[in-house]
């Protein structure tokens, strides 16, 4: 996985050599000045999105995303807990697994302590 965040760099430019350094493809600005603005995209391969500044792009396996800071928050939440809770629960089970099979002098009898860890 890959993520930049596209920073507004100058008065209408953001940081697309970064972006293109990072992720490839290109960054594209369209329009003029006035009501509608500058329209700015994202394009790589066949897949054309539209980006503004502080907006994130993440590559997952080729998929590219367009997220805002907020949308980015929530993903970068789930991903960072999620994996934690999970290996908990596994944890959890493990331990109560060997802690049953110690009571009923299973195999796992002799174990006086037993700690189970994981990488994160």
């Amino acid at each position: 996985m890959k993520v930049i965040q596209f920073k507004k760099s100058g008065q209408y430019t953001g940081n697309c050599d970064e972006v293109t350094k990072a992720l490839g493809g290109t960054v594209t600005y369209t329009g003029q000045c006035g009501s509608k603005g500058i329209q700015k995209t994202y394009e790589r391969g066949d897949q054309c999105l539209p980006l503004q500044f502080s907006d994130w792009i993440i590559d997952i396996n080729g998929v590219v995303l367009i997220l805002s800071e907020d949308q980015y928050r929530a993903l970068k939440s789930v991903v960072i807990t999620e994996p934690l809770v999970i290996s908990k629960q596994i944890d959890d089970a493990i331990k109560k697994n060997i802690e049953n099979e110690q009571r009923q002098g299973g195999q796992f009898h002799r174990l006086d302590k037993v700690k189970v860890e994981w990488g994160t």
